[in-house]
């Protein structure tokens, strides 16, 4: 019986604190502000267009590899996540490619709702990191925000998790 395949990331993803130094470039670049918080994470606050509310981000590396994660705040909880919100994120992880939704707690303790997707560092070049790559990343997240917070917010004050999957097929 052969082993369960394990990818060597630290071998392959590059170090952490260097693309982290990469980061803070791209984001000059984009004129993109953006703090470190007490866990050594940048927060900061992205809008592609004045179309967008701007969303607030969450810049850091999981695992402390070299593979940079976006968070992206979609709506804060009042109270305990309902059923039809449970249902209604693990159909968008499963529809809507390169991004993750979920609940998590933000610095203050409170509960929300986040999008999350993963920029893969360019392995084979110098820079790691292109400003192109990074600023269509956090497009998509304000995207996914504009569609997605005000049906979430619906679900979430006891609508059906299928109002969530009624938006995603307006879409196409």
């Amino acid at each position: 019986m052969a082993g369960r395949f394990v990818p060597d990331v630290a071998r392959h993803a590059g170090d952490a604190a260097k693309l982290a130094g990469e980061l803070r470039q791209v984001l000059r670049e984009l004129k993109l502000d953006a703090r470190e918080d007490p866990r050594k994470d940048l927060r900061g606050e992205f809008t592609p267009s004045a179309s967008y509310e701007p969303i607030p981000l969450r810049f850091f590396f999981p695992g402390a590899q070299g593979i940079l994660a976006l968070e992206g705040k979609l709506l804060p909880l009042d109270g305990p996540p309902h059923e039809e919100l449970r249902h209604a994120l693990n159909f968008l992880c499963q529809e809507v490619s390169g991004c993750r939704f979920y609940v998590g707690e933000e610095p203050d303790g409170r509960r929300a709702v986040f999008v999350r997707a993963d920029v893969l560092p360019n392995l084979d070049a110098s820079p790691a990191l292109h400003a192109r790559d990074l600023r269509q990343a956090l497009t998509s997240l304000c995207a996914q925000r504009a569609i997605f917070a005000d049906p979430l917010q619906r679900v979430q004050a006891g609508q059906s998790w299928r109002f969530v999957r009624d938006t995603l097929k307006a879409l196409k």
